[in-house]
């Protein structure tokens, strides 16, 4: 089949799944909000809605320090809806606001919860909606603004595969529509939604990151950390080469321990990675909590990973990075935008040129069963290899 032709069958196969989205969900949206309980009393404060997954809070939070600044120099209650997938994360870095916290996954699934959210949502008589995430998906994150009921500022983008008509319904409860950056780095599209509601450059700044305490176990010993997963498994590098990768650095570094991170859906990667070390290996994959992962990336010599959120904390943190990525959003996430990113290191992408780059993961080319998408299966273990033996090694540093 045309490579052409492929994108364009599997693009009109997800606009017609969002066109059944919208009209199941909207049509249960509705019965839900117009049965709602209204907040008792006059609507007061601002919520902030970020429901992006954990690499994308890394990005944003910087500019979201400088908005919920901004909010509080107005007096105002703030409430901040995020994702709990880091909810705890957020009342560390925001201990003085409330945070309401969305499971996204069973918003998605579960209709009980989902009623339940929303009209939880709508009792919390907000006056004003912040939600600064380019481009916006209608899902969850427009819906969380319409249950609000609030006029909200928000970029005027949403997703390629998303319809006309979804996008004119869910536009009228913007009251501003921020322009957004031609093919801008996340960090770039932030910035450019603080200036547009006049948040002064002043609250803007680097950030420090609280971490936890490290496993006493292995506590200054030198130790690197592989993140095989990603959110979608299309994405991911395979296995068999970051195992590959592991036996190259054991046989550069023999005294160095390798930690495999991500959750307990990808512990099965991490056995695939550790079994052939020897011992010098370790599959924290869904052993560790939040701040712990923090941690442990914190105090690792270099991380490696691929488009997700471990390499976004590395750089958070200063600790050298690299990341396989592909070319779906190419520039969104990573390589990271030198001149406007926050971070004490950036980190450095390894990724194969093609003509096709830029295509949201929608792809024209055909994918094996399980398998990764060509762009990333191009990348060889060679190149990640080289990025990694470039890497300056961050001295181990003691928890905190």
């Amino acid at each position: 089949m045309h490579q052409a032709n492929l994108r364009s069958i599997r693009l009109a196969i997800r606009k017609f799944k969002r066109l059944l989205e919208f009209l199941v969900y909207g049509w249960f949206d509705s019965l839900v909000l117009v049965t709602a309980p209204k907040a008792m009393g006059k609507k007061s404060g601002a919520a902030v809605v970020r429901l992006n997954l954990l690499g994308d809070f890394f990005l944003w939070l910087p500019y979201g320090v400088a908005l919920i600044r901004h909010l509080r120099d107005q007096n105002q209650r703030i409430v901040l809806v995020c994702n709990q997938a880091w909810a705890d994360l957020a009342l560390r870095h925001f201990p003085d606001v409330e945070v309401f916290a969305i499971d996204r996954g069973r918003v998605v699934k579960e209709w009980r919860y989902r009623a339940r959210t929303l009209r939880n949502l709508r009792r919390l008589g907000i006056a004003a909606t912040h939600h600064p995430t380019c481009p916006r998906d209608f899902l969850v994150e427009d819906t969380t603004v319409r249950a609000l009921g609030a006029p909200a500022a928000g970029f005027d983008a949403v997703f390629p595969d998303r319809l006309w008509i979804d996008r004119v319904f869910y536009d009228r409860y913007y009251r501003i529509l921020v322009p957004p950056l031609t093919h801008a780095h996340q960090t770039a599209q932030n910035h450019a939604y603080l200036r547009h509601v006049s948040v002064p450059e002043s609250h803007l700044a680097k950030l420090p990151h609280p971490r936890g305490k490290l496993d006493d176990k292995l506590r200054g010993d030198a130790y690197y950390v592989i993140a095989p997963g990603a959110s979608r498994k299309e994405r991911r590098w395979p296995v068999e080469r970051f195992a590959e990768l592991a036996q190259r650095i054991r046989e550069s570094h023999p005294r160095m321990h390798c930690m495999v991170v991500g959750t307990m859906g990808e512990r099965a990667l991490g056995d695939h990675i550790v079994d052939g070390l020897e011992g010098q290996g370790r599959n924290l994959a869904g052993q560790t909590s939040l701040m712990e992962l923090i941690d442990w990336i914190g105090q690792a010599r270099f991380v490696v990973g691929n488009d997700s959120a471990a390499a976004h904390i590395a750089a958070a943190q200063g600790v050298p990075s690299v990341a396989v990525i592909g070319g779906g959003h190419f520039g969104r996430c990573f390589p990271y935008d030198p001149t406007e990113a926050r971070v004490e290191r950036l980190p450095v992408s390894v990724f194969h040129p093609m003509e096709c780059y830029g295509c949201d993961w929608i792809c024209r080319y055909p994918t094996r069963p399980n398998g990764c998408f060509p762009c990333v299966d191009a990348v060889t273990v060679d190149k990640v290899w080289q990025a990694v033996q470039a890497l300056p090694l961050a001295e181990p540093r003691a928890a905190g």
